[in-house]
């Protein structure tokens, strides 16, 4: 039996589109280093649904979603302490456009249509890194949001190792 939290995607098309750009500077006999970017991602085609999906519909649903562009933006400042350790600050925003969805439940008859809200948020993210090697390391934080709209305001942590080849 399938269930929705086992849907992932979007089911969906998108262009990805945006800039980043990156300087690395000398600052107090250290390497520093500085990133802005900004990314959107609009949709090239409607999912079709069927039963129950990562929309939030159940059993006998067919019909359509419309996704919203969405995207980020931000900055990056990274500030090399040693050849091993660096700290870093993230300062970044995300938005989505409204999601509609639209369809019928065979059996009863009941037509759906929905548009959700746009959200956004601000985050901020301080970490750590710690390379023990040039192609090898480690980095640990935490994404603190302090403003937004139809958005969690959860403190999250993140930790992820970094790999060259």
């Amino acid at each position: 039996m399938s269930q929705s939290q086992n849907g992932v995607g979007q089911g969906v098309w998108f262009l990805r589109f945006g800039f980043q750009s990156q300087s690395v500077y000398r600052l107090m006999g250290h390497a520093a280093r500085l990133r802005i970017w900004a990314v959107g991602r609009q949709p090239l085609t409607t999912a079709h649904l069927h039963d129950i999906t990562s929309y939030g519909t159940s059993t006998g649903f067919l019909g359509t979603a419309h996704t919203g562009t969405f995207g980020n933006e931000g900055t990056s400042f990274e500030y090399g302490l040693t050849k091993s350790w660096v700290m870093s600050l993230d300062l970044y925003g995300t938005w989505a456009g409204s999601t509609e969805l639209t369809g019928k439940y065979r059996k009863t008859s009941q037509v759906v249509h929905t548009r959700s809200s746009w959200s956004g948020s601000y985050n901020l993210g301080p970490a750590m890194e710690y390379n023990w090697s040039p192609a090898m390391g480690f980095i640990g934080g935490v994404i603190v949001p302090f403003t937004g709209h139809n958005a969690s305001r959860a403190i999250m942590p993140e930790v992820a190792v970094n790999m060259v080849f």
